[in-house]
């Protein structure tokens, strides 16, 4: 379970046995695959059972955005997005993985960049 009693700047996440304190500032995305749900860090992917609804609770701040139904992302790695065909994809500043990013929030991030 997420904590809610965290510091603006932290947030607990439950991993099986084990419990994380995770910087909300070294979140450089949040991803929703089937049941499992990963908060990708500079350093490591930390997996988890919560929901992207629950931890966008706790990330709501100006710098993350639900880019996708499947996805939450830092604004501040943001490198560059790519449309590729229909999908545009989100890179990040020194991080391989992509995101996808829906039209509507890519013109978001336009208008606010």
């Amino acid at each position: 379970m997420v904590g809610m009693n965290n510091s603006p700047e932290r947030f607990s996440v439950k991993n099986g046995k084990s419990l994380y304190l995770v910087n909300k500032s070294s979140v450089i995305m949040v991803e929703r695959y089937g049941r499992k749900t990963f908060i990708h860090l500079k350093d490591k992917i930390i997996e988890t059972s919560e929901t992207l609804e629950s931890l966008e609770e706790i990330l709501f701040e100006e710098n993350y955005i639900r880019s996708h139904r499947s996805f939450i992302i830092n604004i501040n790695f943001v490198l560059h997005i790519e449309a590729i065909g229909s999908v545009y994809q989100v890179h990040f500043e020194g991080y391989e993985k992509v995101a996808n990013i829906s039209k509507q929030k890519f013109d978001f991030i336009k208008k606010v960049s």
